[in-house]
């Protein structure tokens, strides 16, 4: 940063908070990869008018989660954008040109991954909680209507409690 016009925690987060996540999954820190996969990073391309199954397919085979939003045959939007920097077992959200957007199942995502994925299906949510989706009220393979209201409960996937506090007599 040049001549910041803040020196507080709050200036560096957004810069850091990128490196640390990139540095997280190069180095495979709180992941469930097998000691024989190796991480790949790659730098993603347009996908916009390609062919959604096509896409698919060269995606998961590189190790990319690849996240499908509609039925269509046709990719309309994606994220990450072009440009972007992935790595092995990152998300890769897909919007298609079709109508019908089924839920998927959300059970250990991080909040980021289903915010986005939130903003991109366009529908209203609820977040109770923090860390990892731990629940979530609209069933894996449920068709999504348009005003469809998704509730999600997170809890910290490490098992690391807070602190209880107690009263002493």
């Amino acid at each position: 940063m040049n001549k910041p016009s803040t020196y507080s925690a709050k200036a560096l987060a957004p810069y850091t908070k990128d490196v640390m996540k990139n540095v997280a999954k190069y180095k495979n820190m709180f992941t469930q990869i097998q000691e024989n996969t190796s991480v790949v990073k790659q730098v993603l391309p347009s996908y916009i008018n390609y062919s959604t199954d096509e896409v698919k397919e060269v995606l998961t085979k590189t190790g990319l989660n690849v996240i499908v939003i509609g039925n269509g045959d046709r990719i309309i939007n994606q994220y990450p954008t072009k440009g972007t920097t992935v790595v092995t077992g990152d998300k890769i959200f897909l919007v298609t040109n079709g109508d019908e957007k089924v839920m998927e199942d959300l059970i250990g995502w991080s909040k980021n991954d289903f915010l986005k994925y939130a903003q991109l299906l366009n529908i209203k949510y609820d977040i109770d909680g923090y860390g990892y989706i731990k629940k979530q009220s609209i069933k894996a393979g449920t068709v999504i209507k348009e005003d469809t209201k998704l509730e999600v409960k997170l809890e910290n996937k490490y098992n690391i409690d807070k602190p209880k506090l107690s009263q002493k007599d």
